[in-house]
């Protein structure tokens, strides 16, 4: 008995391809997709978090009481917007290649073996 991952949605038959049927593109759920989405949003997040960071010993103004390598500057709203827009863009190639080209973890290679 083999056991297969069940997917968020069935994949794409190529030969029942439609690029705008509205019905394919509301099939993901939407708690779903948020959840997609919101662990996209966070790993992005710590990639952008060191992005234009200055500390407070290149600046040379280290104020007492903190460490040297402590934010100069917290730029929170740039880092949220800038996080928001790069997890947008990856969300969405996500999206149209699960929902249009069909791939899902199904589908990528298996690196682990499998003891049948």
């Amino acid at each position: 008995m083999t056991l297969r991952p069940r997917l968020l949605f069935e994949p794409l038959q190529l030969s029942n391809y439609k690029p705008f049927d509205l019905k394919r593109v509301a099939t993901m759920q939407f708690l779903s997709a948020f959840a997609v989405y919101f662990v996209i949003w966070w790993i992005v997040l710590f990639t952008v978090l060191p992005l234009g960071m200055r500390s407070q010993h290149e600046e040379g103004e280290v104020t007492l009481g903190t460490v040297e390598s402590a934010p100069a500057r917290f730029r929170g709203g740039r880092v949220v917007l800038l996080t928001t827009l790069i997890s947008a863009i990856v969300y969405g190639a996500w999206y149209v290649a699960s929902t249009y080209f069909g791939f899902s973890m199904a589908t990528l290679p298996r690196i682990v073996p499998s003891f049948d």
